[in-house]
C-alpha cells in the first residue's frame, strides 16, 4: 500500500511549501486565541496547539519535516470567516468509511506518523491505529511529549512504550502485520507559558525565521566576507 492511498495531505496556501511559514500561521492563530488579561484560568489556553508548534519546530530544525503539507493545522479567521473554508482543509487526514477521517498532527517523509500530546492521558486505541497505520506503511510512529525543564526524557515515556508493545502485539494477533520499529519518542521541553503569559512577561509566541530570511542572511554574510 502507498502512502498516497493511507493518508490525504492538504493543499498548502502560497508561501506555506516552507514548513517555517506554516508553523508561522499555526503560531498567529495560537496568539489570536490567548485569553485577554488578566484571565487566572491556564485551560482557556490551547496548549494542545503549543505543543503542536513546538514540535513542529523541532522537526524542521532537524530537518525531519521538509515541506508545509506534512503539518496538519486549523484554519486562521480569514480562512474560516472570509474564504469560508471547510475546517478540515488544512489537516493530514486519515479517511474512513462513510466520508469521515481522522486528522493527524504530522506526516514527514510520507508514511513517519508523530502524534503531539499535551497531557499524560494515554488513548490505546489511537495508538493501536497509529501502529497499524505506520507498520502498513513500512514508516514509523513517534509520540511528543511535554519534558520537564532538567530532563531528557518525558516522565510519561515509559507508559506509551509499554501501550506501544501492547498495541504491536494486537495488530501482529488480529492483522498479522509486523512491526518492524520502535516507538519514538520526541521531547518537546514544558515551558511554564501560561505564567509568564499571566505575569506580562510574554505577550505571546513568537515567530520563527522563514527559509527565505535564513537564506537571506547567508548570502548576507557570504557577500560581507568576500568584501575581505
Amino acid at each position: 500500500m502507498q502512502a498516497a492511498l493511507a493518508i490525504n495531505f492538504p493543499v498548502v496556501p502560497p508561501g506555506e511549501e516552507d514548513p517555517r511559514v506554516r508553523i508561522n500561521t499555526m503560531i498567529k492563530i495560537f496568539n489570536q486565541k490567548l485569553p485577554q488579561r488578566p484571565n487566572p484560568n491556564p485551560a482557556s489556553m490551547d496548549m494542545g496547539l503549543f505543543y503542536e508548534i513546538k514540535a513542529a519546530i523541532k522537526l524542521v530544525r532537524a530537518r525531519k519535516i521538509t515541506h508545509g503539507k506534512e503539518i496538519s493545522r486549523g484554519l486562521t479567521k480569514h480562512e474560516s470567516e472570509v474564504l469560508g473554508l471547510n475546517g478540515a482543509s488544512q489537516m493530514v487526514k486519515v479517511p474512513l468509511p462513510g466520508n469521515r477521517f481522522r486528522e493527524l498532527d504530522i506526516v514527514y517523509g510520507g508514511n513517519n506518523i508523530v502524534e503531539v500530546k499535551d497531557k499524560r492521558v494515554l488513548d490505546a486505541t489511537q495508538m493501536e491505529k497509529n501502529v497499524k497505520l505506520a507498520s502498513t506503511l513500512g514508516g514509523s510512529l513517534s509520540y511528543a511529549l511535554p519534558t520537564p525543564e532538567g530532563k531528557d526524557k518525558p516522565n510519561s515515556a515509559s507508559a506509551y512504550e509499554t501501550a506501544f508493545k501492547e498495541a504491536r502485539e494486537k495488530v501482529y494477533q488480529e492483522d498479522g502485520i509486523q512491526t518492524n520499529y520502535s516507538l519514538g519518542i520526541i521531547a518537546v521541553p514544558s515551558e511554564d507559558f501560561a505564567k509568564n503569559y499571566w505575569d506580562g512577561i510574554v505577550s505571546g509566541l513568537a515567530q520563527i525565521a522563514t527559509q527565505a530570511e535564513l537564506d537571506k542572511e547567508i548570502d548576507e554574510n557570504e557577500d560581507s566576507s568576500t568584501m575581505w
